[in-house]
């Protein structure tokens, strides 16, 4: 189960490096976003102590959409984006499956300025969440980014306690000077470091998870 986590954290990064170069570190999780995007966290971690973020907004050069992420540790409320009183919500749908509950929601602005979008994953076993969402001016807006949001969608690691679990495991593994031979250091700072200590045997395997 733990190397099957590890395989999809694995193959979604491989697949978000492709285009994205840059990344956001919140207090529980990792994005990667358009290099040109400016961003900045917003609500603070409740459960990291640092100063961390659990939510971030990611704004385009010439502001015609905003990507939006909040992945807190355990379960919250992304208070940041709460209906507010210029606007309205034009849909919402619901998706219940066995493990966790989908929602999607739309909101527009009154006068038609703009138009934000959320797609919520809430883990009712493990008690989690997490909201990606993106507001855009119009829809020329939105079309013009629509890669660079599915990107940013997939490129989401979120640090639960299986998956850190998973990854000390894997970090035992191999002798310190072994790890400052491969990264250089003997810590990792990212996921894509652990990357590099997936064997060559695995490669297929995460092949299988970018194409299937």
């Amino acid at each position: 189960m733990k190397r099957t986590i590890l395989l999809s954290i694995f193959a979604t990064t491989f697949i978000a490096l492709s285009a994205q170069t840059k990344t956001f570190n919140g207090g529980f999780f990792e994005i990667k976003y358009p290099p040109a995007f400016s961003a900045k966290g917003s609500l603070i971690s409740q459960t990291a102590g640092d100063g961390s973020f659990d939510s971030a907004v990611f704004t385009s050069p010439d502001g015609e959409v905003e990507f939006y992420v909040y992945s807190p540790q355990w379960s919250g409320e992304p208070t940041d984006i709460a209906l507010k009183n210029n606007e309205k919500e034009v849909s919402r749908e619901v998706k219940k499956g066995e493990k966790q509950t989908l929602t999607f929601w739309t909101i527009a602005d009154k006068k038609g300025n703009y138009t934000r979008s959320y797609q919520e994953t809430r883990n009712e076993i493990e008690n989690t969440l997490w909201v990606i969402g993106i507001q855009y001016k119009n829809m020329k807006a939105y079309n013009k980014y629509k890669k660079q949001y599915l990107a940013f969608k997939a490129s989401l690691v979120q640090y639960a306690d299986g998956v850190d679990d998973s990854f000390s495991q894997l970090i035992t593994e191999y002798p310190t000077q072994q790890l400052q031979q491969i990264w250089g250091k003997t810590e990792p700072q990212n996921v894509t470091d652990l990357f590099l200590l997936l064997p060559k045997s695995a490669f297929k395997e995460v092949a299988k998870e970018i194409w299937k």
